[in-house]
């Protein structure tokens, strides 16, 4: 009986969410190599209207909430195995940013991870 040898290739999305605009990647990796599938990217502007307190203002969050909810909704039509979604400076600023990052999961079922300036720098 012959043995199967190829490397099944896994399906995931990746979600940068920036100040300006969040990104969406659905890629496969396959025998080490990243095959990309989809992108979008969309103006969502979530620094915008920042309070003299620093919180995100209510409507620039429902505009990342809607990107992230039609983004999740890509990632399960692609049938992504993973989903890893990370938030950038107007994230890691922001004192209300608990309050969008509960949200999101909530309503999407995404936790996203909150990087560092230094590993955002090393990513781009």
């Amino acid at each position: 009986m012959p043995t199967d040898n190829v490397e099944r290739a896994a399906r995931l999305a990746s979600f940068d969410l920036g100040t300006n605009t969040f990104l969406l990647l659905i890629a496969e990796i396959k025998d080490g190599q990243i095959i990309p599938i989809d992108e979008r990217e969309t103006i969502v502007r979530l620094g915008k209207g920042v309070d003299r307190a620093g919180n995100l203002n209510a409507e620039a969050m429902q505009r990342g909430l809607e990107c992230l909810q039609e983004y999740s909704r890509l990632a399960a039509e692609h049938q992504c195995e993973k989903i890893v979604a990370v938030g950038t400076s107007a994230l890691r600023q922001a004192a209300n940013r608990q309050e969008f990052l509960q949200r999101a999961q909530h309503e999407t079922g995404v936790a996203i991870h909150v990087i560092s300036g230094e590993t955002e720098a090393r990513l781009t």
